[in-house]
This record gives structure tokens, sequence and C-alpha cells, in this order.
């Protein structure tokens, strides 16, 4: 799966054009949104990948962004500690689902989470929606480094292979 972007990746809030800050606001406001803080920590994530990572706006309700013309929902959680954070996921992802399952809701079949520290990002899983089990499964991603840790892989780059540790 390639989405623009691997776990570990990290980005600073700073680098993003301002302008995002007051459409992220105007949206806060068109749609009643009562935590426009919140609302901005969501949408830093998606302007990085929008301006960086060739995504671009997706307006569809439940859909923040497409690569490719995938649909891409895009999660920022608050790393205040580990179980804070893996709790919040689940539950995000259970959200989801249930919206997606239950309620025949459009959802994006591809997720990606962020774990946010303040203004700083590292993109921590990526998840797409397996239709068999009706569950978002973390997804398996080839990653090419060159270094330590890293075996060759079949195209003569060095490959690294995250694999599932989390089924919602």
């Amino acid at each position: 799966m390639n989405i623009g972007i691997i776990p570990g990746e990290s980005f600073n809030r700073d680098i993003l054009d301002d302008s995002w800050e007051i459409a992220a606001i105007q949206e806060c406001h068109d749609n009643n949104y009562s935590n426009v803080e919140n609302t901005l920590n969501g949408m830093a994530a998606e302007q990085f990948m929008i301006q960086y990572r060739g995504h671009i706006n997706d307006p569809r309700k439940f859909r923040d962004t497409k690569y490719f013309n995938e649909s891409v929902e895009i999660k920022s959680v608050s790393a205040k500690d580990d179980d804070y954070f893996l709790n919040r996921r689940a539950e995000v992802l259970a959200e989801l689902r249930h919206r997606k399952v239950v309620w025949k809701k459009d959802i994006s079949d591809y997720v990606i989470f962020f774990k946010r520290n303040d203004r700083y990002y590292t993109c921590d899983s990526l998840w797409t929606f397996d239709w068999t089990p009706h569950m978002y499964q973390q997804s398996k991603v080839w990653v090419q480094y060159d270094g330590p840790g890293y075996a060759k892989g079949k195209n003569g780059g060095m490959e690294r292979f995250y694999d599932s540790d989390i089924v919602i």
C-alpha cells in the first residue's frame, strides 16, 4: 500500500503555509464544531499531506484527502502517553468501522494515524478496511531504506516490513 507516507516519518506544524488555519477556523464555524483547537490539530496533518505528499482535499463528508483517486481519512491523536494513544486510536477505528458497517456511511477505506506532541507530528500507522471480516487492519508497508536492520529487497533496495500488530 502506498499512501504517500510511511510510519515513523515526522513533521513540525511550523513548516505549513498559514492559509490553512483560516480555512480550518472557517470549517469549524460553518459546521458548528465546538473545539477549534482539535480541528486545527487534525487539519494540520491533512495540510501536511496536501502540501508535501501529493494529496488533494476531498470535500465529501467522512473524507479528508485523496491520493491517486483513493479517499483517505487522516487522524491525529495526542501522544501524551502510549496507553492513551493506543486506546484513543482503537476508539477512533471502532467509531469509523461502526459508521461504515452499521450506519452504512461512505467512510474512507484508508486511514493514516499521526501521533501528535504539541506541534510535532509523527506518522504512527496506516490502516485499510477489509470487507471480509468488516474491520480496519493495520496495513503492511514495504519501506525502502539503506542502513542497519534492513534486509536487501527484491528490487535491489534495502527494505523493512511493517506488519500488523492490532486488528480493530
